[in-house]
């Protein structure tokens, strides 16, 4: 079983969920799971400066919520 791994990622002006996955997991439409895992659906109440936690690898994360 693979161990989770955390990336820390401080939110600036101009990032959004979309591209927060492409960079981290090479594809945007895996935006839900930042979101998800960060409690926060809406990136409208991200402040600038707030860390977001980046879940690795994609996969085991994937299986863990059953998507």
């Amino acid at each position: 079983l693979p161990m989770l791994n955390i990336r820390g990622h401080r939110w600036s002006y101009g990032d959004r969920y979309d591209k927060l996955a492409s960079k981290y997991y090479g594809d945007p439409r895996f935006w839900w799971v930042i979101a998800w895992f960060n409690k926060q659906p809406l990136e409208q109440n991200l402040r600038r400066g707030q860390v977001l936690n980046v879940p690795f690898p994609l996969e085991y994360v994937l299986d863990f919520m059953g998507a």
